[in-house]
């Protein structure tokens, strides 16, 4: 009985850990895929996904290949994941998906894609964020355009602070202006 539940025990690690046979050809194919999200590689996301990478697998943070493009403001390498049918609503663990990180990486054109996909037009963050509260802070413009080109996105969101996009970027902006005065910078000397 001892053998049983050894051999219960062993196979079930074994599939937890990549399966039988190839479960390091498989690891290997999903790091590759992870790689090629960063690099914004779009032929190696093409040849890995062709050669059985999952599309949505998940790294130690829960992070999708499409979350990984999108932080690293791969437009390309996105839209390669997105028609090999990529979940453009998967979310890492800490409950974000690919649209807020493209906000925050100012890039407008991967903004716009997500949201053509069908990314959540919301898209909360942490303190009840928005991506268009983000680039606001940010003083993303083009990004804040791109989101505010689409009919149906809340302008008027509250965050936890209860801050909009708009008081945000005023609040912020005068906060980076006296910054700025106090220690002199564009001051003119005499």
């Amino acid at each position: 009985m001892m053998c049983g539940a050894r051999g219960m025990l062993l196979a079930l690690l074994v599939v937890a850990l990549g399966g039988c046979g190839g479960g390091e050809g498989d690891r290997d194919r999903v790091g590759g895929l992870f790689d090629a999200a960063r690099a914004g590689e779009v032929q190696a996301i093409r040849s890995l996904i062709a050669g059985g990478a999952p599309v949505d697998a998940r790294d130690g943070s829960g992070r999708t290949p499409l979350i990984v493009a999108a932080q690293a403001g791969s437009t390309a390498a996105a839209r390669a994941l997105l028609d090999a049918g990529a979940d453009v609503k998967a979310t890492d663990a800490e409950g974000e998906t690919a649209y807020p990180f493209a906000a925050l990486g100012d890039t407008p054109e991967l903004v716009g894609l997500l949201l053509d996909r069908g990314a959540d037009r919301v898209g909360t963050k942490r303190f009840g964020g928005t991506p268009l509260i983000a680039a606001s802070d940010r003083g993303f413009v083009e990004v804040v355009r791109a989101i505010l080109a689409r009919p149906d996105i809340p302008i008027d969101h509250v965050n936890d602070l209860g801050w909009t996009a708009l008081l945000e970027a005023v609040i912020l902006a005068l906060l980076a202006f006296t910054w700025v005065g106090r220690r002199g910078f564009g001051r003119r000397r005499e």
